[in-house]
């Protein structure tokens, strides 16, 4: 370093610049860490609550069936190849599946879609495919007149 009163060299200019650079850089950091820890559970819970999704089925004449998740299938054992919604899931309608298609009954009406979510038209009860007529009684919300 240079003696008292003369200026300080180019050397000793560069290294108290890298100095005072960490530092800075050090107590920004600090302070983005603090903000971001204070701010971190409000901003979990917020974020959480923004993308809580509902999933709506709508069905002609205006009947809805809402889910919080997308629905999960289960076997229906005595029925080959029909499924179900899972009974924590369940809508107060029948809600199958079944060879790539979606079946609802509903107040004595069915309907049928090619996805869950799509768009359901009526259907006759003969189009029913034979199959859910072996799905037994206790599985059903209402089970079919005359089945």
């Amino acid at each position: 370093m240079s003696d008292g009163g003369s200026s300080p060299s180019a050397k000793e200019m560069n290294v108290n610049k890298h100095t005072i650079g960490r530092s800075l850089t050090a107590v920004m950091l600090g302070a983005v860490c603090a903000v971001v820890a204070a701010a971190g559970p409000a901003a979990a819970n917020t974020k959480h609550h923004e993308t809580t999704t509902v999933h709506e089925v709508r069905l002609p004449g205006g009947n809805v069936m809402t889910f919080q998740t997308t629905p999960h299938w289960v076997s229906v054992p005595e029925a080959k190849g029909v499924y179900v919604v899972r009974d924590d899931q369940r809508p107060s309608n029948d809600f199958f599946r079944y060879n790539n298609h979606y079946y609802v009954y509903s107040n004595g009406t069915w309907y049928r879609a090619k996805t869950w979510n799509g768009t359901y038209t009526t259907i006759d009860a003969n189009g029913v495919p034979h199959t859910f007529r072996t799905v037994h009684r206790e599985r059903w919300r209402m089970f079919p007149e005359g089945w």
